[in-house]
């Protein structure tokens, strides 16, 4: 009995490796057959440039009908740029100027973005203090007698990494165009107690609210000439509860305007405002009053 299992085991293990032979012969002759050419799946032709599948945003595409991505995935213009493609273009002498001084100025805000790195070397006193004399302002370190500013030759002496000492206290927007995008620039100065920005036309009442949480102990500021202040923007002012003296510039001879000047001296009883119209002329010299 026990001989005949013994042989039926062995019989099964070699019906066993027989069959596996047969299948490893059958998949080497599938292997080698050759589908006819009507089988074959032939490569499908690739597109042009413009017409491109979209992908998992792992190439960018490099065409004009980006404009209409809705992805996300493709940095495209802007929807002003986008509205600007409809219009008709201005050929003119005046059209070809505006066209000009509007390509001016996004260069300059461009050119006025906060860059963290600048901060992260030179510390906030310093990062602003390159940042405003490179461009033709002035400012004033605590416990300097001077102003720094940069000669004739556009160059300027400043540190070129951190150092403590250095501490901006005062600062003369004189001859420099400041936009709301460079005013990321000018943060963290819990010593300046004095700003002047007179004269200054791209300053607005936006910038006068992002102004009013910035600066903890202004005591002086100078927005005079600033066209485009108005009443709207010196009501953000009243956060600044250390300021001593405002000197505005009533362009529209509004009365809320001089209204608004009359609640921010309610609000604090040490600030003084010297409202001006547009046809009078300072006589406040420039020097920091701290």
């Amino acid at each position: 009995m026990l001989a005949r299992q013994v042989t039926r085991l062995g019989l099964h293990r070699y019906q066993g490796c027989r069959n596996s032979l047969i299948l490893e012969q059958v998949s080497r002759s599938m292997s080698k057959y050759d589908p006819p050419e009507e089988e074959v799946q032939k490569p499908k032709p690739q597109l042009k440039q413009w017409r491109r599948e979209w992908d998992d945003g792992s190439y960018r595409l490099q065409t004009k009908f980006k404009v209409w991505d809705r992805t996300g995935k493709v940095e495209g213009p802007t929807m002003e740029k986008v509205v600007a493609l409809t219009q008709p273009w201005d050929l003119s002498a005046d059209g070809i100027k505006k066209w000009w001084n509007q390509k001016k100025i996004e260069a300059e805000k461009e050119d006025q973005k906060f860059i963290k790195l600048r901060h992260e070397i030179l510390g906030s006193n310093l990062a602003t203090g390159h940042f405003l004399v490179f461009r033709g302002a002035k400012v004033k370190f605590l416990g300097q007698p001077g102003w720094t500013e940069r000669d004739e030759k556009g160059n300027y002496n400043l540190p070129t990494s951190y150092v403590p000492d250095f501490v901006v206290e005062a600062i003369d927007i004189n001859g420099m165009n400041l936009y709301y995008e460079g005013l990321d620039n000018m943060r963290f100065l819990n010593e300046l107690k004095w700003l002047s920005l007179k004269g200054c036309k791209t300053i607005d009442d936006w910038c006068l609210d992002k102004m009013s949480s910035y600066y903890p102990n202004l005591e002086y500021l100078d927005i005079s000439d600033c066209e485009k202040v108005t009443e709207r923007g010196l009501e953000a002012l009243y956060r600044i509860h250390s300021l001593k003296k405002l000197i505005v510039t009533n362009h529209h001879v509004s009365p809320a305007f001089e209204l608004t000047c009359m609640m921010l001296e309610d609000c604090s009883s040490q600030l003084k405002v010297d409202m001006r119209l547009p046809a009078e002329k300072d006589s406040v010299p420039a020097e920091a009053q701290t």
